[in-house]
């Protein structure tokens, strides 16, 4: 009985494909698919916390005195920080943000060896389960030395030793039983080794012999002492010992709480951090002794001589200890909490090796740091640490304290975020734009800002901690010389917000003026003031005599403070926006109230008369409702928007005189085109430019523009979330580019900083590339923007007459053909020019594609090749080849002329074959070359893009007839290649 192995591919789309490249036809495509409108960029992503947050972890001194250290929290993704900062508390720097594929929250102490710092994660890196990592004390060279898998351990809390080039750790879970492991790797990330899972809980009474959640580690030559945080014979944790190739593991003590009368013990449980002085280890544990607060406990490195050298009380005296350094016969450490029953901020404590001595040398009271989690370093007479919380921000301290409890000093305080949801309009001074941030900071009430247009030197120049200073700047700054005004909408002396000054450094903050509120003043200062001369003019929300806002003015100094105008429900109410200025007279709006209670349009005098509603809105389709965006004027016309009316209730944009004659809308959205839209600038060729909050595909929002009589509309830009959501936030325009922001959206959910070009955009990229004499060249340039923009092609320089379209197509190229080809495409605000690309043109080579089937099996058998035109219900399959395999794999060439449009392939053999065969189907081209037998026939390939001259030898060929075929096996899977025949001398 004959078995059979069949193997069907169907080739027609292959075979075509190739076909029109035989019959001369060549698509040189540089054309890229879904390109924007105009070239989109995200300068910034607001909610980065530049510094680091929530310091776990002890410190590592530099021989030149650097710190070293990290946070659990905060950095540009909020999943912790490497920094270094120097010895008096100076020179924060960031040396690695984690991302959280290469770790997350480090909290385990670093290692230092040379130049290199060595550390763990607890998460991040596969499914989560941590990191092992290396980075260079100058920032350079991270690498992840190690991603957990899970059965290899997880969760390695604890930092690392090392001894002949060889890391040594733990993972907190884990390995073979889940109770985590004891492992070593290389520090370049080789030899990662598995030396110790821990059984974990298997006892009866959920104890066990090893321990289970394996900890911190110290080293004495070929031995390794570590603590288990459970386990044990009790349950409680343990001590161990473990030599550096895994071999043998001992239990030297296992914790044994809840033992006594009263349930408690001085014994421990959980213990942490050792410490190893001569033949002695010395440790915490976090819980357990009398109270049940923890203890320090020493014991010989044989396990025998266990003591309990302190018994906390959770009072004055402290709580869950952590970690110890020693300077001769005394020991120092830190607990996380206790220091004073009303307090509870943890302390810094030293006791004596023979457990005599204890004193407390630093009681934390919250604003000078807040639990010290890390532990200590020992520099000197000097003790250096970290707070996790606490501090002048609430998010974390480094400190020192003398080894006598004198001294103490806050080196710094972790500061969170760079500000969250921007707000107002952004200023353009130069190259650097200003702006604030409605919240965010460390302390969550927002920020001044400062980058440069291409998105480098983001600064924080002012983060409002002070309720007093003022809180929650949303207006957007003007600038005046070196010095920037704006509003806060709340805090000051009276909690209704500020008007302030502040250098473009960041110094000589200055309150100029407390806003009181209702009845006298005004409340909540609006989006933006105007400066003219020494004096701001702006508007409050609310406050005033009947509490819906007011116009008013104040000197730059301070001095001067007067309400212009004091709203009433009949002209006009809640003036969310600020005013436009020109000569002596202010235009505004109000958000609601006037005449038909929909909002105003108004204009008052800088000295607070001639107060006139333009404009009072009824609502409706017909001309809208609650102006609350800003005013672009030119010359005598103001432009508007309102956040709803219109036929889709969604908002218009509008314009009138400043007489208050001649309202028009201009544009009614829909709510795909956006909605609840706002103005922002006007371009000098007649073109408004504004934002939509929401609306749009996504609903999202969008930027639009829109010519000032209202025609050619277009959506410059609709947003995804990931690049911006809810851009509520005025725009400015800087020659061709906008510049912006969103309130939320981007990475961190928190608003980003963005431009977009006005130029056109242009995606054709720079490959050169090589055709055959004859072929059909089509250049595809990819051409966007607005106004739709118009293109020019040029041949080495010259304009190529009659070609204006954004695809030039050259018919039977030939020798003149050759040289360089681009395209410049211009609109009204400028022109981009693509790179050049080259063409160049080949003698074309006879070749023809043809399948070519891969044959496989055992050496020695022979296979049936057969084809079959379709697979029927009774195929007709027709013998190709009998193939004896000689040297698999065999390649088998089917030569048929012509092909039909589709042909499948089987391979078969007699009997029980002990090597299954297979097969593989390719089209592979086939060359044909000819001349004389015996001549020798060098040939070569190019690809069709890329260099012109980079000629590749394929083989040299020994012809035995006049015209033969030649196979290019090499081609599969490769870029489309072109050839050329070369005699050999």
């Amino acid at each position: 009985m004959n078995t059979k192995t069949e193997f069907k591919n169907r080739w027609c789309g292959q075979f075509q494909s190739l076909l029109a490249v035989q019959a001369g036809v060549l698509l040189l495509c540089l054309a890229a698919a879904n390109s924007p409108a105009q070239t989109y960029t995200i300068l910034h992503t607001f909610g980065t916390n530049v510094m680091g947050l929530n310091p776990r972890a002890p410190l590592v001194q530099g021989p030149d005195g650097v710190l070293y250290g990290t946070t659990s929290g905060g950095g540009s993704a909020n999943h912790g920080q490497v920094f270094k900062v120097n010895a008096d508390g100076t020179g924060y720097t960031v040396l690695k943000d984690f991302a959280g594929d290469d770790g997350r929250y480090p909290v385990g102490g670093m290692l230092l060896a040379g130049s290199t710092l060595y550390g763990t994660t607890p998460n991040g890196g596969t499914n989560d389960n941590g990191t092992v990592f290396k980075v260079n004390t100058d920032g350079t060279g991270f690498a992840v030395l190690k991603k957990f898998q899970g059965y290899d351990g997880e969760y390695p809390y604890a930092g690392l030793v090392l001894s002949d080039s060889k890391l040594y750790g733990t993972t907190w879970g884990g390995g073979s039983f889940g109770s985590g492991t004891f492992f070593k790797v290389n520090t370049d990330g080789s030899g990662f080794a598995l030396l110790h899972s821990f059984s974990g809980f298997t006892g009866s009474d959920n104890t066990n012999s090893d321990g289970a959640w394996p900890y911190a580690l110290v080293l004495s030559d070929q031995t390794i002492f570590g603590t288990t945080g459970g386990g044990g014979n009790s349950g409680n944790g343990t001590v161990f010992k473990v030599n550096t190739d895994g071999s043998g593991f001992a239990l030297l003590h296992s914790f044994s709480r809840l033992t006594g009368p009263d349930y408690t013990n001085a014994d421990g449980v959980g213990p942490g951090n050792l410490l190893l002085s001569d033949q002695t280890l010395y440790g915490t544990a976090g819980g357990g002794g009398s109270s049940d607060n923890g203890t320090v406990f020493k014991l010989n490195t044989d396990g025998s001589s266990f003591t309990t050298l302190k018994d906390f009380d959770g009072g004055d005296d402290g709580s869950d200890p952590i970690g110890l350094v020693q300077s001769g016969a005394t020991l120092y450490g830190t607990t996380a909490w206790g220091g004073g029953i009303d307090i509870n901020c943890g302390t810094v404590f030293k006791i004596d090796t023979d457990g005599s001595g204890y004193a407390i040398l630093k009681q934390f009271t919250g604003d000078d740091g807040a639990s010290p989690y890390a532990g200590l370093m020992l520099s000197g007479a000097t003790l250096v640490g970290t707070t996790y919380g606490g501090g002048n921000y609430g998010f974390g301290t480094v400190f020192k304290v003398g080894t006598n409890g004198s001294n103490y000093a806050l080196l710094m305080s972790f500061a969170g975020g760079d500000g969250a949801s921007p707000s107002g309009n952004l200023l353009l001074s130069g190259t650097t734009l200003y702006g604030t941030t409605g919240s965010g900071g460390s302390s969550g009430n927002g920020t001044i800002f400062k980058a440069n247009i291409d998105g480098s030197g983001y600064t924080v120049l002012k983060d409002f901690t002070n309720w007093q200073e003022g809180v929650y700047p949303i207006g957007g700054p003007v600038l005046s010389g070196t010095k920037l005004y704006e509003t806060t909408d709340g805090g000051g002396s009276n909690g209704y917000g500020t008007v302030f000054t502040i250098n473009t450094d960041g110094s000589g903050y200055t309150v100029l003026h407390s806003f009181a509120g209702f009845p006298s003043d005004g409340a909540g200062p609006a989006l933006g003031l105007v400066l003219s001369g020494t004096t701001l003019y702006g508007t409050t929300y609310n406050g005033g005599r009947s509490d819906v806002g007011t116009v008013f003015k104040v000197n730059t100094d301070g001095s001067g403070y007067a309400v212009l105008m004091d709203f009433t429900e009949d002209n006009g109410r809640y003036p969310e926006y600020g005013l436009v200025l020109s000569g002596t007279t202010l235009y505004g709006t109000t958000d609601s109230g006037g005449y038909h209670g929909g909002g105003t349009v108004f204009t008052i005098n800088t000295d607070g008369s001639g107060y006139t509603e333009l404009h009072s809105f009824s609502g409706g389709p017909s001309e809208g409702a609650f102006p609350d965006a800003g005013l672009v004027l030119s010359g005598t016309v103001l432009y508007g928007t309102t956040r709803a009316g219109g036929s889709s209730m969604v908002g218009e944009v509008f314009k009138l005189n400043t007489d208050g004659s001649d309202f028009v809308v201009l544009k009614e959205f829909n709510g795909n085109e956006g909605a609840a839209p706002q103005l922002a600038a006007l371009s000098t060729n007649g073109v408004l430019y504004g934002s939509a909050l929401w609306g749009g595909l996504g609903d999202n929002g969008t930027l639009f523009s829109i010519n000032t009589n209202g025609a050619n509309f277009t959506v410059l830009k609709d947003f995804n979330g990931e690049d911006g959501l809810y851009p509520d936030c005025g725009l400015v325009l800087s020659g061709t580019t906008l510049f912006g922001t969103t309130g939320n959206g981007g990475s961190l959910d928190s608003g980003v900083l963005f431009s977009l070009s006005l130029l056109p955009s242009l995606l054709l990229p720079s490959q050169t590339q090589t055709a055959e004499d004859g072929c059909v060249v089509n250049l595809a340039a990819d051409v966007t923007g607005f106004p739709p923009p118009t293109c020019q092609w040029f041949f080495n320089g010259n304009a190529i007459g009659g070609c204006t379209n954004s695809d030039l197509r050259l018919s039977g190229v030939q020798a003149t053909n050759v040289g360089t080809y681009l395209v410049v495409v211009s609109n009204i605000y400028g022109a981009v020019t693509s790179a050049p690309v080259m063409l160049n043109v080949i003698v074309p080579v006879e070749r023809r594609p043809v399948p070519e089937v891969k044959l496989m099996g055992e050496a020695g058998s022979t296979l049936n090749l057969e084809y079959a035109e379709s697979l029927g219900p009774v195929p007709n399959w027709l013998p190709l080849n009998m193939v004896n395999l000689t040297n698999p794999p065999q390649y088998v060439f089917d030569v048929t002329l012509s092909l039909p449009p589709q042909r499948f392939y089987r391979a078969w053999q007699s009997g029980t074959p002990a090597v299954v065969p297979l097969l593989n189907l390719h089209m592979v081209p086939a060359i044909t070359l000819t001349g004389s037998a015996g001549n020798q026939l060098r040939l070569d390939y190019i690809n069709q893009y890329g260099p012109t001259d980079a000629w590749v030898t394929l083989d040299t060929v020994t012809l035995t007839n006049t015209s033969q075929l030649y196979f290019d096996v090499s081609s599969i899977g490769q870029p489309a290649r072109l050839y050329r025949i070369v005699p050999v001398p």
